[in-house]
């Protein structure tokens, strides 16, 4: 998926099903998955040396994020 043109709502497949997603911020790529536990907001960011990481929202840099935001950039 082109980051750049983000559409308001879309699904990734996750675990053999296809869950939604909805963006909540375009600008920094912020993204509210919706997964059968709970909800999970996930956001892109670079390091110093320009490197893109995945966020969980208030848990930082997890298996999980990094696993939904790898599926959200091959759409």
């Amino acid at each position: 998926m082109n980051l750049e043109s983000i559409p308001g709502t879309f699904t990734i497949p996750y675990r053999q099903t296809k869950v939604k997603v909805e963006t909540k911020c375009s600008t920094y790529k912020c993204f509210v998955v919706h997964l059968p536990d709970a909800d999970h907001e996930i956001f892109m960011s670079k390091d110093n040396l320009g490197s893109s990481h995945w966020n969980e929202a208030f848990k930082g840099e997890t298996a999980l994020a990094r696993e939904l935001g790898k599926l959200i950039e091959a759409c």
